[in-house]
């Protein structure tokens, strides 16, 4: 399984440039850590409707567009359209919508084993994902937090 991960993670970074700069909205606001905060539980929605659809799909051999919207509803940002399904969603990364979305086009092409292991994979990856944005939201929650304060105290030496 880890090698599977390795090997999607290492063409998945062939495709897509990694010297452009990310310069999504996330990055360049000043709230930047609560957004950080709300993609951080978007993935945790995430692997747990992962987990409900490999539950449905593995023991009670559910169709796999009633699977989808048992598994996401509590997941607003993914529709449900014609048995496919779409990630939609401004506080996810591009990388984070792909590895969904990649998996949504494949969903229903092939047998029950192979349907477990696409969706193991992409909890595999979205689990390094989450890791990724906690890791993001802890370094950087400090130092948003710290600048509101300075800032504060900068006002308030202002008006005395």
């Amino acid at each position: 399984m880890r090698l599977l991960l390795r090997v999607y993670l290492t063409i998945s970074r062939a495709r897509s440039p990694s010297s452009v700069p990310d310069t999504t909205p996330m990055r360049m606001t000043t709230g930047a850590w609560v957004l950080l905060s709300r993609r951080v539980s978007k993935l945790r929605l995430i692997l747990e409707g992962l987990q409900i659809l490999t539950e449905l799909i593995s023991y009670s051999g559910e169709e796999i567009e009633r699977a989808l919207i048992k598994g996401f509803s509590s997941c607003a940002f993914i529709t449900v359209k014609n048995r496919r399904a779409v990630c939609e969603d401004m506080e996810l990364t591009d990388e984070d919508k792909r590895i969904l979305n990649d998996m949504f086009c494949r969903l229903g092409s092939g047998d029950r084993d192979t349907e477990i292991n696409r969706i193991e994979l992409c909890r595999g990856l979205i689990e390094l994902q989450l890791k990724s944005a906690q890791d993001e939201y802890n370094q950087k929650s400090k130092i948003y937090k710290a600048l509101g304060v300075c800032a504060g105290l900068a006002v308030g030496i202002f008006v005395l």
